[in-house]
């Protein structure tokens, strides 16, 4: 009977990265309230600037190293940093 409900997968790229962006920043948006609650207005624009620093600085540092290697996605990158996998 569970056989016959199961999805086909048609799914359209766009609509599955749609559904990633959403639970990511939906995530992000609902915590924000509390981290501003605990650690009040200003220190929580400050730790929100910090993150989103260290976040853009990561991120750059990433595409920097892919173009000069010429990993073309984060596996080929990650291999380059970490090695073969399982070794």
């Amino acid at each position: 009977i569970l056989h016959d409900a199961e999805p086909k997968g048609t799914s359209a790229v766009g609509d599955a990265i749609k559904n990633l962006v959403n639970s990511i920043v939906g995530a992000g948006i609902v915590g924000l309230p509390y981290v501003f609650a605990a650690a009040g207005f200003v220190t929580g624009l400050i730790l929100t600037a910090t993150a989103w620093f260290l976040v853009e600085y990561s991120l750059r540092l990433l595409v920097r190293t892919g173009m000069r290697y010429g990993a073309r996605n984060y596996e080929d990158l990650m291999g380059l940093a970490f090695g073969p996998v399982g070794v």
